[in-house]
């Protein structure tokens, strides 16, 4: 049956009437609280008036009660419990809860009728009219009455006059009256209310009848509205279960003839094109099965030819492994060799270098020698100099002793000695300079002689040098050639090992191909299990012949089936 409304509207429709019917029990529910708050309201306003009223009439018996009570005893107590309920009564004094307010405000938070109003008025007037007389009867038997200036007047208490105030038909009948007012106030308000009671009942009623409705028939929609989605649900599902049953036990030819728009229409639909892919990629997998059959014999036949020819590959790489074995070694020896002689060159070097410094010392040394040869000299010419000095000396002290006489006879002996002496210095100074002169020029031979020294070992460490740097070079080029070789015999060992590897890969994909072949048999037989639609195969498939082995032709491509197929493992 053609379903207009699909799930998505079904579902739509459902909890718009849920909301609809949710939406109407809520107002029932606000109603009956509404009207449940009412009575509570009423409920309080009647119990505050009756309080009120009987608090009245309390009050005013109680003030009459406290003037018959001093009328009759005279006691003081009892006239100022008077003063203090009619000043309680008038609000001119706090009560024992408190309040202060007189008992005609009290009633202001109730919400009384004009009428009613008028009957409180009442009586509170008579109260007061009343409290006159009972003033007068208290002043009487007291004998002090006040004299209007907020004095007290004295006279003579008269205690059967304020008696006969109290006690006469007027008197009763005011306090009655009060009592009357007060009751028929209490009567009229209890009545109205009442009233509103029981008209705020009856609407409490109705909205909890309207809840209960408004509940039951929403449970009642709603259990029919499910039913009705389960059937249009459950039918289609179940030709769903069985189309894939069908399918699932290899009938790909099964279908489902539908008439629904909705998303059960849809996912029917998806299940016919899942038996049509299926039948689409058993077709093209018991095509493919064929080509895989033919190209694994081909491919088991050139892995035979394969392994043959990797198996003489493998005796000539054997064979050149050798060969680069004996030339690495003999490339290793040079290598060490030029090593060698590299560090004999260093040792040289060393040598040359030691040698140039100990010329370079030696020249220091004589340099060192010259210059004090040359002071030595001017030293001795210091001498020469001091010599010349004292001969001077001498011959002015031989003068001087001349002159003096005999008495300088002595002195002319030591001047004389004193000459002598500088003589032997002069000469012995002109001795030493000539050796120092002779000294000097040696020393400059010598220094000549170790710089000619020091020169030829800078050259000679030079070319030690450069010889050197060439051995390193050729130890260098000759640890690079032997690495070189070294890599070299590595890859060949590993071109060797790549090479019986791949001799066992060949092995291994012959004997998988002929696995690959007895698979295929197997996936044939598996294919063959499920019935499919030979007219509408006939008609749509085409015949794609199976290119040559080892050609440059395309493989055919896959199908949309074949890759949903995949796209499901």
């Amino acid at each position: 049956m053609k379903k207009l409304l699909t799930l998505k509207t079904g579902f739509i429709a459902y909890f718009a009437v849920l909301g609809l019917f949710l939406a109407l029990i809520f107002s029932a529910l606000q109603h009956l609280t509404s009207s449940i708050e009412q009575l509570k309201q009423l409920e309080a306003q009647r119990y505050q008036a009756t309080t009120l009223a009987n608090e009245f009439k309390r009050v005013t018996e109680s003030i009459s009660r406290q003037t018959i009570a001093f009328v009759s005893s005279e006691q003081p107590e009892f006239q100022q419990n008077f003063e203090r309920l009619l000043d309680v009564f008038t609000g001119r004094q706090a009560d024992a809860d408190g309040l202060s307010a007189s008992m005609l405000a009290r009633f202001a938070n109730i919400d009384l009728l004009p009428d009613e109003q008028a009957l409180l008025r009442s009586a509170y007037d008579q109260t007061l009219a009343l409290s006159q007389i009972q003033i007068e009867a208290i002043s009487t038997a007291s004998g002090q009455f006040d004299d209007g200036a907020g004095g007290v007047r004295v006279a003579l208490p008269n205690s059967l006059m304020a008696k006969v105030l109290v006690f006469s038909q007027q008197y009763t009948k005011a306090a009655a009256d009060i009592a009357t007012t007060i009751d028929a106030l209490d009567q009229q308000v209890s009545q109205r209310l009442d009233a509103r009671l029981e008209q705020a009942g009856h609407t409490s009623d109705r909205a909890f009848w309207l809840a209960l409705v408004a509940l039951a028939l929403f449970f009642l929609v709603s259990a029919l509205t499910l039913l009705l989605l389960y059937r249009s649900i459950k039918q289609p599902i179940a030709q769903g279960v069985a189309l894939a049953n069908e399918l699932a036990s290899g009938n790909l030819t099964a279908r489902l003839n539908l008439h629904r728009q909705d998303e059960i229409g849809e996912l029917l639909t998806a299940l016919n094109g899942i038996g049509e892919g299926l039948q689409r990629a058993v077709e093209q997998i018991r095509h493919q099965t064929q080509l895989i059959t033919d190209g694994s014999q081909t491919i088991s036949s050139g892995n035979q030819d394969l392994a043959l020819r990797t198996q003489e590959q493998s005796s000539s790489v054997q064979q050149t492994v050798g060969t680069m074995n004996q030339l690495a070694h003999t490339v290793r020896q040079n290598a060490d060799n030029a090593q060698h002689a590299d560090q004999l060159a260093q040792q040289a070097s060393g040598q040359v270098r030691h040698g140039n410094q100990a010329a370079e010392s030696m020249l220091e040394i004589m340099r060192d020698i010259g210059e004090s040869s040359r002071t030595m000299g001017e030293i001795t010419h210091l001498i020469r100099n001091i010599a010349f000095q004292t001969n001077i000396l001498a011959l002015n002290a031989a003068v001087e002793a001349a002159r003096a006489g005999p008495q300088g006879r002595g002195f002319a002996v030591v001047a004389t000695e004193v000459r002598q002496l500088a003589l032997r210095s002069s000469d012995a100074s002109r001795d030493i300079e000539a050796l120092i002169s002779r000294s000097v020029e040696q020393i400059n031979a010598g220094s000549q002689a170790a710089a000619s020294v020091g020169a030829a070992m800078s050259e000679t460490e030079q070319t030690v040098e450069k010889v050197r740097t060439i051995v390193t070079d050729i130890a260098h080029a000759s640890r690079e050639q032997a690495e070189g070789v070294e890599q070299v015999s590595q890859a060949m060992t590993q071109l060797d090992q790549i090479t019986r590897r791949n001799s066992q890969l060949v092995q291994h994909a012959a004997a998988t191909t002929l696995l690959q072949l007895e698979q295929a048999d197997t996936l044939s037989e598996v294919v063959a299990h499920f019935q499919l639609d030979e007219t509408a195969t006939q008609a749509e498939s085409q015949t794609v012949d199976a290119p040559e082995p080892w050609s440059d032709a395309p493989a055919p491509k896959a199908g949309p089936s074949t890759l949903r197929l995949a796209a499901m493992h």
